[in-house]
């Protein structure tokens, strides 16, 4: 009798039972696949704005694809140590990468071009005349890796000379100015001997800013993020 029914009312609800456990497999596989952000300022200004939600595809740490022009979520890579990198998990950030390992970029009046690509990576960046800027008033200088580096000369955060993106296994001639350039890196890898004239990068590496150039703290401030530190990208 049980069974005549069961047999009844699987009859009858048989579909809904059927989307329901679609519905379960899919939220199942986005969990798996997907993570879901709010925006906590307005650095990706027009992009993003303060508390939108994004939703990124994770990374798989044996297979990143190119992320230049995508937006990433990662770990900020400094945690009460300024000096050295460490996983921040409690800090997250949203920014647009703009380099990836092995890549070469440069920014020119806030416009920021990269070696591998022919176009400008931040076209929403607005017409500004930076030289007008007053940079001291919009960078804290706490975490200053590159513009204020008394060894490794650029202008301002709105005119930057190339920079080298770390790659692993890419054998660099270390001068006095890439020495400090690359300091925090060499640090943090371990892995340097004062009497070397050579360095050989341990990990990846990836630059990433903020769409509004103008109001965003990111690498041109403190620097390169290690590809372990990636936790996403849309």
């Amino acid at each position: 009798m049980f069974l005549g029914k069961f047999k009844l009312w699987f009859s009858k609800y048989r579909y809904t039972l059927l989307l329901s456990v679609m519905c379960a497999l899919f939220c199942i596989f986005c969990l798996i696949k997907y993570d879901l952000y709010i925006v906590k300022d307005n650095s990706m200004l027009p992009t993003l704005k303060n508390n939108d939600v994004v939703i990124t595809k994770k990374v798989s740490k044996s297979n990143i694809p190119r992320l230049t022009g995508k937006i990433i979520v990662f770990y900020f890579p400094y945690g009460r140590n300024k000096s050295i990198m460490e996983l921040n998990v409690s800090n997250i950030y949203i920014k647009r990468c703009v380099g990836d390992p092995g890549d070469t970029i440069s920014i020119s009046n806030g416009y920021i071009s990269n070696s591998k690509r022919s176009d400008t990576i931040n076209i929403f960046t607005q017409e500004i005349d930076y030289s007008l800027v007053d940079i001291n008033s919009l960078s804290p200088r706490s975490y200053d890796v590159i513009t204020n580096n008394h060894n490794y000369k650029c202008d301002n955060i709105f005119n930057m000379k190339q920079i080298y993106i770390p790659r692993k296994g890419e054998t660099i001639l270390l001068t006095e100015e890439l020495y400090y350039l690359y300091k925090k890196i060499i640090d943090s890898e371990g892995s340097y001997d004062d009497l070397d004239s050579c360095y050989t990068f341990l990990n990846n590496y990836y630059f990433a800013c903020g769409d509004n150039i103008l109001k965003s703290i990111d690498s041109r401030h403190w620097g390169f993020i290690p590809e372990s530190f990636i936790i996403g990208y849309k």
